[in-house]
C-alpha cells in the first residue's frame, strides 16, 4: 500500500479502520439492539427497532472519541507517521493540520505504541539472522555555561 492507494472518502476510512479493528464493525444500542451505520452529512450507528431508534457517533467509545479531524485525514496521518513523515511542515501543506494537532497527534501515536509494547508478553530480541542494535546517548545542557563539563562518547 502507498499513500495514493488510502482511502478517499470517508465511508472508504471507516471500511479501512474496521477492516483493521480500529473500529467496530458491529454496534450494540443502549437496549441491546443491533445498530446500523449510516453515511451522510455525519456518521452515525442507528438502531432499527421501531420503538428504540438510538443514535450512536461513531466517534463514541473508540480510538477517535476526542479527535475532530476526518477519518481519511487521520488514515493519511497513521500512514504518514508510520514512515516517518510527519513533520509540522508537511502535516500543514499536505494534510491541512495545524501545528498543535500534528504534535497532539504524535504523541497520541507513540503512547499507542508504547501501550502496545507493555501490553506484549515480554520475549527476548534478536535470534539466528537477526541483528540487534543498541545505542546510547547522553544529553545534557550546560546552563548558562556553568557547571561540570560531562564526557562525550
Amino acid at each position: 500500500m502507498n499513500f495514493f492507494n488510502l482511502p478517499s472518502s470517508e465511508k472508504e476510512a471507516v471500511q479501512f479502520l474496521q477492516e483493521r479493528g480500529v473500529l467496530p464493525s458491529v454496534r450494540i444500542c443502549q437496549n441491546n439492539h443491533l445498530a446500523k451505520l449510516y453515511f451522510g452529512k455525519e456518521i452515525f450507528w442507528k438502531c432499527n427497532v421501531k420503538k428504540c431508534q438510538k443514535r450512536i457517533n461513531v466517534r463514541n467509545d473508540n480510538w477517535f472519541a476526542k479527535s475532530r479531524i476526518s477519518f481519511t485525514i487521520a488514515v493519511r496521518f497513521i500512514y504518514g507517521w508510520s514512515h516517518e513523515m510527519t513533520s509540522a511542515k508537511w502535516c500543514e501543506q499536505q494534510l491541512g493540520l495545524s501545528l498543535n494537532t500534528v504534535i497532539d497527534w504524535n504523541n497520541y501515536l507513540r503512547e499507542v505504541c508504547a501501550m502496545a509494547i507493555e501490553n506484549k508478553p515480554q520475549t527476548k530480541i534478536g535470534g539466528p539472522g537477526k541483528i540487534v542494535e543498541i545505542d546510547e546517548s547522553l544529553f545534557s545542557k550546560r546552563k548558562n555555561h556553568v557547571g561540570r563539563v560531562l564526557p562525550e562518547r
